[in-house]
């Protein structure tokens, strides 16, 4: 599973470098490797990932399943989209593997043109962190906070689209402000991370900049520290992590 980190906040620059992607999974087919799954961008790969008769026993086993195409339409075996569905054609793997090819040698060049000029503005932690995470939801499976209060505005995703708000300068409300205070710093985030973000700093300089705007919510952080304690379902976790 292949990850190229850019910025979302340059557009020229993060079109050029998210067309590496593909580069880079044939790179790694190249040196035996095998995509991770199927999707949208690993369709124009599926015959690297499945053989031939894998494939058509897989067809059959959806169209059985699932004969009206519910479950996550346009995506498997054949990307469809709109606008003639133009898009999905050059993922089929024919016209995508050359397109590939051209990208291994333009991009690069493209790449350098797009990029920035000038010096780079120093950013804090927290303002990269939030335009480096790929949304992945891996964090959730995790959080001990998630776990016991069940709401998503706890779980680490959450938490960078709130602090992306807080930077741009939108308003928030104290509720959602709170809400961010309810988290044990225990670094389970940061443990399954994809790009190995520092998150527990991240979260100590949102809290910072939340508390000198609305204050720390110290009734709700007790409540929440005393569910912690008496959630079965939060020492289970707690054992288990440790056993890990």
């Amino acid at each position: 599973m292949l990850s190229y980190m850019s910025d979302v906040r340059e557009p020229k620059t993060y079109l050029a470098h998210m067309s590496l992607i593909p580069v880079l999974t044939r790179l790694g087919l190249k040196f035996g490797g095998v995509p991770y799954g199927i999707g949208i961008w690993n369709t124009p790969f599926i015959n690297d990932k499945y053989d031939t008769k894998t494939l058509e026993l897989y067809r059959a086993y959806k169209k059985e399943v699932d004969p009206h195409n519910i479950l996550n339409p346009n995506k498997f075996f054949a990307v469809k989209t709109k606008m003639a569905n133009i898009p999905g054609i050059m993922f089929k793997p024919r016209i995508f593997r050359p397109l590939i090819r051209i990208s291994a040698t333009v991009i690069p060049i493209l790449g350098k043109r797009a990029s920035p000029k000038g010096d780079l503005k120093e950013e804090s932690v927290l303002e990269k962190i939030v335009y480096s995470c790929i949304k992945c939801g891996s964090c959730a499976a995790v959080c001990p906070a998630y776990l016991v209060t069940n709401e998503e505005s706890v779980t680490p995703k959450n938490k960078l689209y709130l602090a992306k708000k807080l930077l741009a300068g939108d308003a928030i409300s104290k509720i959602d402000s709170d809400k961010i205070f309810l988290c044990t710093h225990c670094e389970m985030c940061r443990a399954v991370c994809q790009n190995d973000l520092d998150l527990v700093t991240a979260w100590t300089e949102l809290e910072k900049l939340l508390e000198s705007e609305f204050g720390a919510p110290e009734e709700a952080i007790r409540d929440f520290v005393s569910t912690m304690e008496s959630s079965e379902d939060y020492w289970r976790f707690v054992y288990n992590a440790q056993k890990i």
